[in-house]
């Protein structure tokens, strides 16, 4: 992820730049069904939304312990996922590092969503944390109820929003 935000800052500076950001309202939306949250990408190309998104997405792969599979199942024979990577049971000093290294990344979401000056805004990437927090909770976050902030599907509505912000600035500002 550090490295796709820095090509977007080579390429395209204005995408992710906070100096020349426009006004936009909310940055992403929460729908909600009975007791699933849904995550689903905004038209909306707010830089410093376009940066959270970016580094939310960056903690929940970092929390990853098994590989997406990539294409996803069916659309090719490919050999299937790796088993989960073992957490404390050969190393619990990487274990412990990589806690603490996940730890860090999400005190820096919340300092990173506490400074979005709009209320709302910042209200709903804090709510978007508390719940993809919890795939700390669990050594094997993919088959638990958080798997799903580990969906492709979640990854490509990340892609395209940061895409309508590329392709829906105008040339000048790029």
């Amino acid at each position: 992820m550090d490295e796709a935000i820095d090509l977007l800052n080579s390429h395209f500076p204005s995408v992710l730049s906070q100096s020349k950001a426009e006004s936009f309202p909310s940055g992403f939306a929460i729908r909600t069904k009975s007791s699933n949250t849904e995550y689903v990408s905004s038209t909306f190309v707010e830089p410093a939304h376009l940066l959270l998104n970016l580094r939310i997405l960056a903690f929940s792969e970092a929390c990853r312990t098994v590989p997406l599979e990539y294409p996803p199942a069916g659309s090719l024979s490919l050999p299937s996922a790796a088993s989960p990577l073992e957490h404390g049971s050969k190393d619990t000093s990487a274990s412990s590092e990589q806690q603490v290294s996940l730890l860090t990344k999400a005190q820096k979401l919340y300092s990173l969503a506490n400074s979005l000056t709009n209320h709302s805004d910042r209200a709903i990437y804090l709510k978007e944390l508390e719940n993809v927090g919890g795939l700390l909770a669990y050594k094997v976050p993919e088959q638990s109820s958080m798997a799903k902030y580990l969906t492709m599907e979640r990854r490509e509505a990340v892609a395209d929003q940061i895409n309508r912000a590329i392709l829906g600035k105008p040339r000048s500002m790029l």
